[in-house]
């Protein structure tokens, strides 16, 4: 009994070997699933960027053991205050940002006050 001949998804080539085969070699998987998910990416990636650039400029300052900083300088490096990952409502009214495990919140005269917190798990990890 002949089957009917299947073929890579990626590049048409025929392919052999398992029934349920559906790529050549893991080069054309991994071209499919990079094609598949250009246009999610171009969309995700400035975001991705700027809070990359958030994080590294305030934790260079927290490393270098400066924890107040004045928010003119961060921006003038490339700092979006737009771009976090959270932000809650501190008890004295000030809103707290977050990106990622950093936390910072504006003090008088511009200047940002940055600290370290653990981050936190995600519901259901909890045990």
């Amino acid at each position: 009994m002949k089957r009917n001949q299947t073929y890579c998804l990626q590049c048409g080539l025929p392919l052999v070997g398992r029934a349920d085969k559906k790529y050549c070699d893991d080069g054309c998987r991994n071209s499919y699933h990079n094609a598949r998910m250009m246009d999610a990416n171009k969309i995700c990636r400035p975001y991705h960027r700027s809070l990359k650039q958030n994080y590294s400029l305030l934790f260079d300052h927290l490393q270098a053991g400066q924890s107040l900083v004045h928010k003119d300088e961060l921006m003038l490096h490339g700092f979006d205050p737009k771009m976090s990952t959270t932000f809650e409502l501190m008890e004295d009214g000030t809103l707290c940002y977050g990106v990622y495990d950093l936390e910072y919140f504006e003090l008088k005269d511009r200047y940002i006050q940055i600290r370290h917190c653990p981050a936190p798990k995600p519901p259901g990890w909890a045990r």
